[in-house]
């Protein structure tokens, strides 16, 4: 199958599972969910609003595990699209998700919750089947690389101005940018 007819493949396949995906998902880890606390949010306010800093829910896992009901058979059907490793974060619309169980990585928890932060932005100006379709679209066309995928990019992008500790409005930038 050529990549342009896997691309196609799986953004079809996104569009009807990819919600019934996330809405299993948020309630899943959103049982456990809480307020991001004034010591986590503390360091966001002025790049985002301060009603979506009250909106957005965190929930600290052991392991974000995307593949659980797929069990072993999704860890493979992972490795194979070159996603190895578990992630560090993920949001999912208001909710997000932190691997609170992981090994102290680089990556300081104010950058991973800004970084996030800009994902719930995402979600919030594409919507739930829109941010899918991009998502996942763009991974499967770039040939499952993640680094190339362009709502990481931006996300990135962004989350290196604010490690360097550059003010700015990031809420304001990524509607802009995704208009």
């Amino acid at each position: 199958m050529s990549r342009g007819a896997a691309g196609l493949v799986l953004r079809t396949g996104v569009a009807w599972a990819g919600p019934l995906w996330v809405a299993w998902r948020r309630r899943g880890w959103g049982r456990a969910a809480r307020a991001l606390t004034p010591s986590e949010a503390g360091p966001l306010v002025g790049y985002f609003s301060g009603e979506l800093l009250r909106r957005v829910r965190v929930a600290e896992v052991r392991r974000i595990d995307l593949w659980a009901p797929l069990g072993r058979v999704g860890e493979r059907l992972a490795a194979r699209g070159g996603m190895v490793g578990w992630p560090a974060g993920l949001a999912l619309d208001d909710l997000t998700v932190v691997a609170a169980g992981m090994p102290e990585r680089e990556l300081r928890r104010e950058s991973l919750l800004f970084h996030e932060m800009v994902h719930v932005v995402q979600w919030r100006v594409l919507g739930r089947r829109r941010f899918l379709r991009e998502y996942v679209g763009s991974w499967a066309a770039a040939g499952r690389a993640y680094g190339e995928i362009p709502l990481e990019v931006m996300a990135y992008e962004l989350q290196e101005r604010f490690d360097a500790g550059e003010r700015f409005d990031a809420e304001g930038e990524v509607r802009e940018r995704l208009g």
